[in-house]
């Protein structure tokens, strides 16, 4: 490598080091990094400037600089060109440091190369990033099954929500939990399968254990045994928290379909008796599991712990969720992101777009005309939407917001004179009833006519369309309105903030060996960089930083 090529990369590296300063201080003077001398540092009798509203400020000189400092000492810096002098309160940079390359999902390889470049420019910080974001060293992984579990620790989220929220007032926490899996990449089958916590109307999602695996947990009872112990312990005792006891209590356990049967140990949804809300059986259509009745007996929590309806369940003993003191049938609700967003809607549009020769398919110019409207939308929608309208062509890769922007907004426009009058006011009763489920400040008349206008929606689908449609989806849109009746609103108990946070634990996995012990590392990471405990190198929480099984 060249002189000058060498020369081009130093002062690049300087000038991204530079602009890093620049954007955690928030001040708006870029800093001229210093250039590294052998000589001792002289006196300098030029005027300081002071930078307002910054915790960077510069300092008087230093007549003599061969005394050693303490880490909690302030480090000092020389603009050797400009003859000032910077001093950094190491701890306050450190931690803002931590903070954006956890906000940002840094790799520990690039946060090193960066740490080496400041180090190399006079600033204190750790030569290891791990130094910097306290990573701690033992993690417990478990075998179980053939995968490994790490549990974080219930408590331990709870503190974390309270120092980052210590104005909540209440001695009273209601929990919403969420379980689903997560594939980590299309070219494997590894796969995790998180935990996670939410207190309602706050953002912050938790995690509170994961495993990780080629399929899912083997047993569903082995794999919550400790989340329900934990949390059992928490409803009985309460958590203690700075002379407070806080009362712990499930409000709900949000999961798809396959979780909620993986979970309570009931027929996955193509069972005959695979309904979670009424006992009505199933009948074989078109190779399809369908369910025609809309007035079959509904399920409350003692039929099923007496396990009433045995074809319901695929084991007789007790699922180990039922330890909790709960009730298994309401406080299990219908998810509508899975259920009418990824289920309704996608099989409506499928039937329209991608189904030939039915009465109910549209020619291509139709589905041409409606990705042409959708595209002009595009150039209108604000920046409250998540996403921006796509065509039907990229129909198989639409996200659930993309569904539900479809359901409520754009289909009522892009879909009127284009399918038949009677499918269209067909797809209204769906689009209507479930806005007003979706909107907490509607009172019980407006969810009881929501609820008459998804009972006739389902009541028209063998007309308009076809029988084998009558799947688990459809049939439990007569149930969900309660859910809606029970919790205000259908958005209160849906999966997509939960979701959200999936792709952030996503986004920590670097490799795919020990994922369970990366995950649990960031979780105690991200602890720590939002709280005032980066003094300590060897952080404890509670006592799973013991040990260390490697896998």
């Amino acid at each position: 490598m060249s002189s000058s090529t060498k020369k081009a990369i130093e002062l690049r590296s300087r000038r991204e080091a530079s602009k890093l300063l620049s954007k955690l201080f928030k001040c708006s003077t870029e800093f001229n990094l210093p250039t590294p001398v052998k000589n001792n540092r002289t006196n300098i009798a030029e005027p300081r400037p002071v930078i307002e509203n910054s915790d960077v400020s510069f300092a008087e000189p230093l007549m003599d600089t061969n005394d050693s400092t303490t880490e909690n000492e302030i480090e000092y810096d020389v603009d050797y060109e400009n003859g000032y002098e910077i001093s950094f309160e190491n701890e306050t940079f450190s931690q803002k440091l931590c903070q954006w390359s956890i906000r940002n999902y840094i790799s520990n390889n690039a946060l090193n190369e960066l740490l080496g470049i400041l180090r190399e420019n006079g600033i204190n910080v750790p030569k290891d990033c791990r130094t910097l974001k306290k990573t701690p060293n033992d993690v417990i992984v478990r075998s179980m099954g053939n995968g490994f579990y790490s549990h974080y620790g219930f408590k331990d989220c709870l503190t974390d929500f309270l120092i980052a929220n210590s104005t909540y007032a209440s001695n009273l926490i209601e929990i919403d939990i969420n379980i689903d899996g997560l594939p980590l990449c299309k070219s494997s089958t590894k796969q995790v399968w998180p935990i996670l916590g939410n207190v309602p109307t706050y953002p912050e999602v938790f995690l509170i254990g994961v495993y990780e695996g080629y399929s899912k947990p083997e047993n569903s009872n082995e794999y919550l045994s400790e989340f329900v112990e934990e949390f059992t312990d928490l409803i009985n005792n309460g958590l203690h928290f700075k002379n407070r006891v806080f009362k712990v209590k499930l409000r709900t356990i949000i999961m798809d379909a396959p979780a909620r049967a993986f979970v309570l140990g009931i027929k996955g949804h193509s069972g005959y008796f695979s309904c979670t809300r009424c006992t009505a059986k199933g009948e074989m259509h078109k190779n399809r599991v369908v369910f025609p009745s809309i007035d079959s007996d509904i399920r409350t929590n003692d039929s099923f712990r007496r396990r009433d309806q045995s074809e319901h369940h695929v084991r007789q003993e007790n699922s180990i969720i039922e330890n909790i003191d709960m009730d298994m049938i309401k406080q299990v609700p219908l998810d509508y992101m899975h259920l009418i967003c990824l289920g309704v809607v996608k099989t409506l549009l499928k039937c329209w777009a991608r189904v030939k020769g039915e009465n109910y398919s549209l020619p291509s110019w139709n589905i041409a005309k409606i990705s042409e409207k959708l595209l002009v939308l595009k150039t209108c929608v604000p920046s409250d939407f998540a996403r921006k309208p796509r065509s039907i062509d990229d129909l198989e890769r639409w996200k659930a917001t993309e569904f539900r922007q479809f359901l409520l907004y754009s289909g009522p426009c892009v879909l009127k004179g284009i399918v038949s009058e009677e499918r269209y006011t067909h797809f209204m009763n769906l689009s209507v009833a479930t806005r007003i489920l979706l909107d907490e400040r509607t009172n019980h008349a407006d969810k009881d006519f929501a609820q008459h206008l998804l009972v006739s929606f389902v009541n028209r689908i063998s007309a308009l369309y076809d029988k084998s449609l009558l799947s688990y989806n459809f049939h439990n849109l007569i149930h969900i309105g309660a859910d809606a009746k029970e919790y205000g609103s259908l958005e209160s108990v849906s999966a997509f903030r939960f979701e959200n946070h999936l792709q952030k634990i996503k986004k920590e996995v670097k490799k795919s060996n020990n994922v369970c012990a990366q995950i649990y590392k960031r979780q105690v990471e991200k602890s720590l960089a939002s709280s005032t405990t980066l003094k300590s190198k060897n952080p404890t929480f509670g006592s799973r930083q013991t040990c260390h099984e490697s896998h």
